[in-house]
């Protein structure tokens, strides 16, 4: 069993309206996105409407430091996880971000918060 967690607070205007430079999403455990705020949109290129629903390791053509899977087993034992991953945009470009990801089963329904916040030196 995975150690508790504590409750993700985040507040609705976090994905309506972005939070400075930061890319939040909300996705399921298959990475199915459910929420896109104006900041994806803005990085990424492509709307919230045509993201929702896209799996987003192949909406993004994510590169990861490690395999995936490793990843996930490490999200669902601790609740989080944190790396920099390379993201394509909808106009090819590549861009680095550094990536939190966040899943507490009690609460979104089980569902993994990502925020990306694009690297300076990318």
């Amino acid at each position: 069993e995975a150690p508790a967690v504590p409750p993700i607070d985040v507040p609705g205007r976090l994905f309506a309206n972005g939070n400075g430079q930061l890319s939040v999403f909300e996705r399921t455990l298959d990475g199915r996105i459910k929420s896109w705020n104006r900041q994806a949109e803005e990085l990424y290129g492509w709307t919230r409407d045509e993201a929702i629903g896209k799996v987003s390791h192949e909406l993004l053509q994510t590169q990861f430091p490690e395999p995936l899977a490793q990843i996930n087993d490490s999200v669902l034992q601790k609740g989080r996880w944190e790396g920099m991953l390379v993201h394509a945009t909808r106009d090819g470009r590549r861009v680095e971000v550094m990536s939190q990801w966040t899943w507490n089963p009690k609460t979104h329904l089980g569902d993994i918060i990502e925020i990306n916040k694009r690297s300076p030196s990318f």
